[in-house]
């Protein structure tokens, strides 16, 4: 009788222990799904960081190509610069070139008779210069 009594006694705690042991597995089923959870974040997060590495690499071989780009651009505008002198020279040219210009006098055209009687017109040579030895007569 005090066998059953004790059985008896302990039953609750045996399904007591029953219960705390399947909460502490469910518990442990919870916890394995979170652990693969952050796993899983942690593969992504190591993906994304390579991926920025990589993307980094890229923009610093960039950065480093434009620089030398730019170094050949500035090399080709400093061929173009002038000098104080020059551009002085150029503003006297641009304020000159609003004025009339100035007409040529006769004597500086050579005159000659034509041959027709009016003496006016001048002398027109027609022969081969050193920048017409490729022409060809048609």
């Amino acid at each position: 009788q005090q066998s059953k009594e004790l059985l008896l006694n302990t039953l609750p705690d045996i399904n007591k222990t029953a219960q705390l042991v399947q909460e502490i597995a469910a518990a442990s089923i919870e916890q394995n799904t979170g652990a693969d959870q952050v796993n899983g974040a942690i593969q992504q997060l190591s993906q994304v960081t390579q991926g920025n590495a990589s993307a980094a690499e890229e923009m610093s071989s960039n950065a480093e190509e434009l620089s030398g780009q730019a170094e050949e651009l500035k090399a080709a505008v400093n061929y173009f610069k002038l000098d104080n002198r020059a551009i002085a020279r150029a503003k006297t040219a641009k304020a000159s070139a609003g004025r009339k210009p100035a007409k040529a006098s006769y004597k500086d055209v050579a005159v000659s008779s034509n041959g027709n009687g009016h003496g006016k017109g001048f002398d027109l040579k027609l022969d081969e210069g050193p920048a017409d030895h490729d022409f060809t007569d048609f």
